[in-house]
């Protein structure tokens, strides 16, 4: 009985001192909210249809890294068009903008580039210039990298890259991270690393794991404090054959998917759907338009999770994120306080015993 109530002490103790300690970490590095939706309204990936979607995560317009100029070209334009995006369509502000650095990238693109190298990328697409106007105030959330794995010198060039922005720009960077295998090797996800700077997490599920491995990684996201953003799997299952090599039917992926879909509503937080289709090249355009039964099925069922956000079609937000990501962690607490003693990890702060696998 006695090292239960120590374990329920010590437990209380680091939620307490954890928690300032962290506050006071982020302190250091002031940015702009995210205005976060929670599980209000749909995004969809990249340039995806209307149809479904309220806002986009990726959504580049096309915007790169010219190594040749050491430019971005369109940069012009491309505010200017953001700008008036942001002015005449509120829901944009949700979107997650993304431009291709040449930093970062899935595997190895980015890992020789120094600092100032670094440094001359981010101004050249956010800083003013002779006769062009920027507008990062209105960047209310920034991916740099898509599908970032954090080994071979990568946490590195991502963490100076997302506190440089947030320092001098105030944009919050979404660390967006990719499980280092995709199911097939039992690995249930990336977890959020604390050391990491970020001003908000995005995370592909590990798409076809177990819903209980899905709700753990979901939790240690929750867990941060920071706005979590996760991406469904809703393509074509020719795409990358996930019939027959997942799932044994169309109607099971889609039960699968919308279990994910059923734990990001239970924790408020933000979610957006993978939805190509082609078995070659993923394309979004021809997921809009295929008149595949497979695919059919899945633009139906991506309508009923819009629906289902009770929001699709108003920007009224009904429950503040935070408060509901509040009372999900407390409870998952209190669950777990009586099996499990508090156990630190070295010198970084430790994930919570309720939220470890």
């Amino acid at each position: 009985m006695r090292n239960w109530r120590i374990s329920i002490l010590a437990t209380l103790t680091w939620v307490s001192f954890g928690w300032c300690n962290l506050a006071f970490v982020l302190a250091q590095i002031p940015y702009n909210p995210y205005p976060n939706p929670g599980y209000t309204i749909l995004a969809g990936y990249r340039d995806s249809a209307d149809r479904f979607f309220d806002y986009r995560i990726a959504h580049s317009a096309g915007m790169s890294w010219n190594p040749n100029t050491h430019q971005f070209n369109g940069k012009q334009a491309w505010w200017a068009d953001y700008k008036d995006s942001i002015e005449n369509n509120p829901r944009n502000s949700f979107n997650l903008m993304s431009a291709y650095f040449g930093i970062g990238a899935t595997f190895s693109t980015g890992l020789n580039l120094t600092e100032a190298q670094v440094i001359t990328r981010m101004d050249s697409w956010l800083a003013p210039e002779a006769g062009i106007e920027t507008y990062p105030e209105l960047l209310r959330g920034f991916i740099i990298s898509e599908e970032n794995y954090l080994g071979d010198g990568k946490k590195e060039i991502m963490d100076f890259s997302a506190r440089y922005v947030m320092e001098n720009y105030g944009v919050p960077v979404f660390q967006w991270l990719l499980p280092e295998d995709q199911g097939d090797g039992g690995i249930p996800g990336t977890e959020p690393d604390l050391t990491l700077s970020a001003g908000g997490w995005v995370y592909n599920p590990v798409y076809h794991v177990t819903q209980d491995e899905f709700r753990k990684l979901t939790m240690k996201y929750v867990a941060t404090g920071k706005p979590v953003h996760v991406n469904l799997w809703a393509s074509d299952p020719a795409f990358d054959n996930t019939i027959p090599l997942r799932y044994d039917s169309i109607e099971q992926m889609i039960a699968h998917g919308q279990g994910q879909a059923d734990v990001a509503k239970e924790f408020n937080i933000s979610a957006s759907v993978f939805a190509v289709a082609g078995a070659t090249s993923g394309s979004v355009g021809k997921w809009k338009s295929s008149g595949d039964p497979n695919v059919i099925a899945l633009r139906d069922w991506v309508a009923t999770v819009a629906q289902g956000c009770e929001s699709h079609w108003s920007l009224q937000i009904t429950q503040p994120v935070m408060a509901s990501q509040a009372a999900a962690m407390f409870t998952a607490y209190l669950v777990s306080i009586k099996k499990t003693s508090l156990a630190f990890t070295g010198s970084r702060m430790p994930i919570s015993p309720a939220f470890s696998t």
